[in-house]
């Protein structure tokens, strides 16, 4: 038998991040929850990793997550000419729904 366990945050463990409401940060991790919603509109890599260098890690970081999120197909990554455009599929707009009011 092989059991996984994660650990849950709550009101014990302090204020999100921030003090922002991080409700899905807690599910996928606070760079992939900066990424998802930032996608309103298809942005390139380059444009993603300036924002989320800012915010939390460099480039290679972006890519290695955005490479997760795309495997989870909640991002789609395409490529014209130089530049690499990253978009938020349908899926990744419905989780995007679930966490915003």
């Amino acid at each position: 038998m092989v059991w996984i366990g994660y650990p849950l945050h709550g009101p014990a463990d302090g204020a999100p991040a921030g003090g922002r409401d991080d409700r899905l940060g807690f599910l996928v991790g606070d760079v992939r929850s900066a990424i998802l919603p930032s996608l309103e509109r298809p942005l390139t890599m380059g444009a993603l990793a300036r924002r989320q260098v800012r915010a939390f890690s460099g480039p290679n970081a972006v890519t290695y997550h955005c490479d997760r999120l795309e495997s989870a197909e909640l991002i789609t990554r395409h490529r014209d000419g130089w530049q690499i455009y990253v978009r938020r599929t349908k899926r990744g707009s419905a989780l995007m729904s679930l966490f915003t009011w």
